[in-house]
């Protein structure tokens, strides 16, 4: 028998490890910190759950993961391109390139690049209830900035072309974020 069979029979208790959803496949049930197989199904917080529950639990925890990453690295990109080449976007937008216009990209960019390192913090850590925490935050952020992306369209001279960067970039992530909660609730998964 391999590890995972044993650990099942023989009804041991053993630490989550820095990666649940693989550790969850090994033994189940919570019992305070540990991980402990139940004499019938899987017990997540009091809350009893069926093999196929856990595993759409699994996937949705991989998904937000996943996505919190891809944000991190496209934040950190977005705000290295916004300090480090700001005539590039301005050229790529059809701005003036200006002291004002400069500072505040570069402003933007800090916000970015800051952003992104705590979603990738966030997306490696196993504790759930940082990755939901920055995931809500995510979520407001991006429909936050979607909004403003096409309000500052219709109430300004300025075209799509010049909002579309940030603005798609956030309405992306706004819906990504969005699925993940309500995959959540369908699963009724406590964090």
């Amino acid at each position: 028998m391999r590890g995972g069979r044993r650990l099942e029979q023989a009804n041991t208790e053993a630490p989550l490890g820095l990666f649940p959803e693989r550790d969850l496949g090994l033994a189940q049930g919570v019992s305070g910190s540990f991980l402990t197989r139940p004499a019938a199904g899987i017990m997540i917080k009091g809350k009893k759950m069926r093999e196929g529950d856990m595993k759409k639990t699994i996937g949705l925890e991989g998904y937000l993961r996943a996505i919190l990453i891809i944000n991190g690295i496209g934040d950190i990109g977005l705000g290295a391109f916004m300090l480090f080449l700001p005539g590039e976007l301005a050229r790529m937008v059809s701005f003036d390139l200006t002291g004002e216009i400069i500072y505040l990209v570069g402003g933007w960019g800090t916000a970015s690049m800051s952003f992104g390192v705590m979603r990738l913090i966030a997306g490696m850590n196993s504790q759930p209830e940082i990755r939901w925490f920055v995931a809500a935050f995510g979520l407001f952020e991006g429909a936050l900035l979607a909004v403003f992306g096409l309000a500052v369209m219709a109430l300004t001279p300025l075209t799509f072309h010049q909002v579309s960067l940030s603005t798609l970039f956030a309405l992306f992530f706004a819906v990504a974020y969005g699925a993940a909660f309500l995959r959540r609730r369908k699963s009724n998964r406590p964090v």
